[in-house]
């Protein structure tokens, strides 16, 4: 996010594990469930470079939280909410912390350190696949 603020290219997996101190083999999971639930893009680059999908003001960090935690990678297992209701009930108060912690807050106010924004600012983002 600050990256693009300051007019910065965007960066491919070997500079995101460097800039990171992570190895690339994480970066790329990461990326792809950011990528599956379309809260960034790839570019047409090689090796491509990854940019948020959505403008980063309106962009709710409450949203990509959401998303990220919905997401399942291909091949999980996990355990069906509905088969466990203590399960259920952790995971919706969860979800409610996250709404109460980060309210509006945009990826744009978390990056820059302004949590006092307007919290009109921030539209709830949609990152289902059109």
């Amino acid at each position: 996010v600050t990256r693009h603020y300051a007019h910065e290219p965007p960066l491919d997996v070997e500079r995101l594990s460097e800039s990171r101190q992570v190895p690339p083999e994480m970066i790329d999971k990461v990326l792809s469930a950011l990528i599956e639930t379309n809260v960034v893009r790839s570019t047409s680059d090689q090796p491509p470079a990854y940019v948020l999908a959505v403008p980063p003001e309106e962009t709710r960090v409450v949203d990509t939280l959401l998303a990220l935690r919905r997401y399942q990678p291909p091949g999980s297992k996990r355990v069906d909410p509905r088969e466990d209701s203590l399960i259920a009930k952790l995971r919706e108060k969860i979800d409610e912390s996250l709404e109460g912690v980060f309210a509006d807050m945009s990826l744009k106010d978390f990056a820059t350190g302004n949590a006092n924004a307007d919290p009109a600012a921030a539209e709830p983002a949609s990152f289902d696949r059109a």
